[in-house]
């Protein structure tokens, strides 16, 4: 149905009824930050009688991507807009921003009974911004034997090879392939800072490694299939990818990496089917229709002797 849409606001003006019914279609495949994108181009050209159906999918699709503050304002404005919304809705949508009560008072010692949330959350968060000094501040805070200190090496360690601080990075990473050398995180990181030292013989021996174990969580099977990818082991990235599509529909990124690796392995028809599904979800990307002409060309005149694409 979202390829009929999209094939249909390719060839007519959008109108609110066709992008009301594409946000709706993306919101049911999960794929929330197309679904917010459609919902502006629906606010962008709706009437006022029609706000209230816009700030409210805004409202659910950043809920839905974890950001509670702008979910807040989009709520904000349904309420200021909606006149037909009932005082138990009102209150749902009330309820739904309350925070629990903190307890006033939380244990900082032992290490191995102190909670780090806070620290961790404000530096994952830093992280995410580019302050690193604010994050490594946060993430030196988690004590040795608490059961969030190995979670903040790890992000240390990744904060210390964004500073370039690589002889830092090494030592973390190491320390902790000393308790468990099997850590996905760890590895990961030592392997990018290996790659990034020119030590490429190691950095592939880690992704050999990695390749070999078996896990069923989506984060550590994206990053041993992104580690694989850098040490040109696509097959071995394109089993993971494939794995974890099932888990993780419509992501654009796990699409197009997925892409790239089978055609690396030399399965164009696969490269080709996935692009496609890519650009059915995020038609405007326009990168990987260039590489999704390329591929269907190559495929209908390799007859031809027509070279393969690099």
């Amino acid at each position: 149905s979202l390829r009929l849409i999209n094939r249909r606001n390719e060839f007519f003006t959008p109108t609110v009824d066709s992008l009301a019914l594409q946000a709706d279609v993306y919101e049911f495949m999960e794929a929330n930050s197309q679904a917010l994108r459609t919902w502006y181009r629906f606010l962008n050209i709706c009437d006022e009688s029609a706000l209230a159906e816009a700030y409210e999918g805004l409202a659910v699709n950043y809920m839905n991507l974890g950001k509670e503050s702008q979910a807040a304002y989009y709520y904000n404005l349904l309420l200021r807009v909606d006149d037909e919304l009932t005082e138990e809705s009102k209150m749902d949508i009330v309820e739904m921003f309350s925070k629990p009560k903190r307890d006033a008072f939380k244990i900082v010692y032992p290490p191995e009974k102190a909670d780090y949330t806070e620290q961790m959350e404000k530096g994952l968060r830093a992280l995410k911004d580019g302050d690193f000094a604010c994050a490594r501040t946060y993430l030196e805070q988690v004590q040795e034997g608490a059961k969030q200190y190995k979670n903040a090496q790890n992000l240390l360690a990744i904060t210390c090879l964004l500073e370039d601080k690589k002889d830092e990075a090494r030592n973390i990473c190491q320390k902790l392939l000393s308790q468990d050398e099997n850590d996905v995180q760890a590895n990961t990181t030592y392997a990018a800072l290996l790659g990034q030292s020119e030590e490429r013989q190691k950095a592939k021996e880690i992704a050999i490694k990695l390749s070999k174990i078996q896990t069923s969580d989506s984060d550590e099977l994206y990053k041993i299939a992104t580690v694989c990818c850098e040490n040109d082991m696509h097959a071995q990235a394109l089993e993971k990818f494939v794995q974890l599509e099932k888990e993780i529909k419509n992501d654009g990124n796990l699409l197009y990496f997925k892409g790239v690796a089978a055609f690396k392995s030399g399965d164009v028809d696969l490269a080709i089917e996935t692009f496609g599904k890519l650009l059915t979800v995020y038609p405007e990307a326009a990168v990987v229709r260039y590489y999704y002409d390329i591929l269907r060309y190559y495929r209908e005149n390799k007859e031809k002797e027509v070279p393969m694409p690099e």
